[in-house]
């Protein structure tokens, strides 16, 4: 199904260039950080130096994670962002879907990557509140990640964050009557318990944050009770675009706007609107029971109450929540009854219930969908064990035949292996003789290497492919003529020689071969490394080769000295702080001498 062109939501969307209804502040938005194709939109803006906005608008899709991210990545080198301490606030009351993949992967990639005081999701979808709760409790959170159904009361909660008013704060504002050109909201109280909202005109979208702004201010009104009900009256209201209708009613069918568990409504004389409300409270799914009148009269007659006080305690609260325990089937899916629990004072406990039972479900389906896979593999399991059976019962001469022909090849292997240590053997003492140094030494070095790479917590394959490797260290010389002056050259030249043969031993010998006479403290050469800029098996190198040629009695005071000079500090320590050890070793291997 193709998506919608969201070009007009966008236009239309209430903090696109307009003035903010909490902070009275102009919102920043930067023409650079905006995403844009036919069904998405993404506008991003600084609304002061606290708080950061995000307005996405129409489906997203996984790939979009990553272009947010590098937008915001921009927002916080602004020079309008307090990067020290902000807030986060997402407005997802345009946002029509994305795939549930790409809801885990963005909230991960914010727990794990951003880190501002806290996020602020403005949601009225179950679907996405929930991927928020699993991703917070699946990656974890350093930060408060909340869910608010309004703008008004994201701010609220930003500013208690922050821990300071927002700039230019306006204070909720309870109102009797909002005119517009074209429409207009009026509040008849006809007691304090009871309340008569009246639509009148055509609406645009522009008119919908003062809709929200009249219902939030209803509980500050001084002639109501805390607990209050509701006639919302559609009777005089022309019928608006389907987009304009929808954000209305689903404002309306929200609990903010209802108390008692139920909603009341005066049906919309214009065609269509029976439609349009039974539609909005599918997608909703409201808990609230919806009760419609044909006329506001009969309403308010039927509303009206006897005596205006404000319900108490029912005795029984405490069995009728009992049984309402009992009936959740915890080990089966279904939170859907928790939800639609009309009682106002079960109602609190039904919508607690109903979100962990929610939670629950969704992690009873990840596990009988691993049983399902599960169930799956051990059939094909069985299957392949038939097939297997079968086919050795049909090719049991192909198998020995298999078994000697891998004897045959494990054997050509060792041999390989085993020639290819001796050829490196015999290459680095005629490599000693071209370089003038005494023969066996390189063999001396790399036993010596071999051993140390034990306190450096080298595995021992590991070991082996190092003491080989350092048998090729002094390659180089064997590219230098006998009139050439070599201080570096070998050291290049080994890099060289060694890098072009593309075999994993070779390219590590190579690293060693030209990085053996760098230095910790960036005088050695040939390229002046320092620090851990040098490959460690270079660093372990060094330090064996000076062991060799130094005195007995003077090994553990000259490795303090280079500690931080010549070698790695690191290895300098673990090597001090089992001297003992490496000095037996060095004396071992000096009176052996090449092996």
């Amino acid at each position: 199904m193709s998506r919608r062109n969201v070009t007009a939501w966008e236009a239309n969307h209430p903090l696109n260039g307009s003035i903010c209804p909490v902070t009275n502040r102009r919102v920043y938005i930067e023409e650079t950080w905006k995403v844009s194709r036919p069904e998405y939109r993404l506008r991003t803006g600084i609304l002061e130096p606290g708080v950061v906005l995000s307005l996405p608008v129409g489906h997203t899709r996984i790939d979009d994670t990553a272009a947010f991210f590098t937008i915001l990545d921009e927002i916080r080198r602004s020079r309008q962002l307090n990067t020290d301490r902000f807030v986060l606030v997402e407005d997802y009351t345009l946002h029509t879907g994305s795939d549930y993949e790409g809801r885990i992967t963005y909230i991960k990639r914010m727990t794990e990557e951003i880190l501002p005081a806290g996020i602020i999701f403005i949601v009225r979808s179950t679907s996405w509140k929930m991927s928020i709760k699993i991703g917070t409790v699946v990656y974890g959170s350093p930060f408060p990640t909340i869910c608010v159904p309004s703008y008004r009361e994201a701010l609220r909660i930003a500013s208690e964050i922050l821990e300071r008013p927002l700039a230019g704060q306006v204070p909720v504002k309870s109102y009797d009557r909002i005119e517009r050109p074209n429409f207009s909201i009026s509040l008849e109280i006809i007691s304090p318990s009871l309340l008569h909202v009246r639509f009148s005109g055509h609406p645009e979208v522009k008119d919908l944050s003062s809709i929200e702004d009249f219902y939030l201010g209803l509980p500050h009104h001084a002639g109501v009770t805390k607990a209050f009900r509701t006639i919302h009256d559609f009777s005089a209201m022309s019928l608006p675009s389907l987009q304009v209708v929808s954000g209305i009613l689903r404002q309306v069918l929200s609990t903010q706007c209802n108390h008692g568990g139920s909603c009341t409504i005066v049906e919309g004389a214009a065609p269509g609107f029976s439609a349009i409300l039974h539609l909005i409270g599918i997608f909703r799914r409201s808990g609230l029971r919806r009760i419609v009148y044909r006329d506001a009269e009969t309403a308010i007659e039927a509303l009206r109450p006897e005596v205006d006080v404000i319900p108490v305690f029912r005795e029984n609260l405490q069995s009728a929540a009992l049984e309402m325990l009992e009936n959740i089937v915890w080990n089966q899916p279904g939170f859907e009854t928790l939800e639609a629990v009309i009682d106002p004072q079960l109602k609190p406990l039904a919508l607690m219930l109903g979100s962990i039972k929610q939670d629950i479900d969704y992690y009873l389906q990840q596990r009988q969908d691993e049983l399902d896979t599960l169930e799956e593999l051990n059939r094909r399991a069985r299957q392949l064990s038939g097939d297997i059976e079968q086919a050795y019962l049909r090719s049991e001469e192909d198998r020995h035949e298999a078994e000697v022909l891998s004897e045959k090849n494990i054997s050509l292997s060792r041999e390989i292996t085993s020639s290819q240590k001796e050829v490196f053997l015999v290459l680095a003492d005629y490599i000693d003789r071209r370089a003038k140094v005494l023969e066996g030494s390189t063999r001396k070095l790399a036993r010596l290497v071999a051993q140390l790479a034990v306190f450096s917590g080298y595995g021992e394959a590991d070991r082996e492919r190092l003491h080989d490797a350092t048998l090729l260290m002094h390659t180089g010389y064997l590219a230098i003529s006998e009139e050439e002056p070599d201080k570096e050259l070998h050291c290049v030249f080994g890099g060289e020689v060694l890098g072009n043969i593309y075999t994993f031993i070779m390219q590590y010998a190579s690293h060693i071969a030209r990085y053996h006479h760098e230095r910790w403290d960036g005088t050695g050469f040939p390229e002046r490394l320092k620090g851990g800029d040098i490959p460690p098996e270079a660093r372990l190198i060094a330090i064996a080769d000076f062991l060799l040629s130094c005195h007995q009695g003077r090994i553990e005071e000259s490795l303090r000295n280079e500690s931080g000079k010549s070698f790695d500090p690191a290895m300098v320590a673990a090597l001090l702080g089992r001297i003992d050890e490496v000095t037996t070793i060095v004396a071992a291997i000096n009176m052996v001498g090449a092996a």
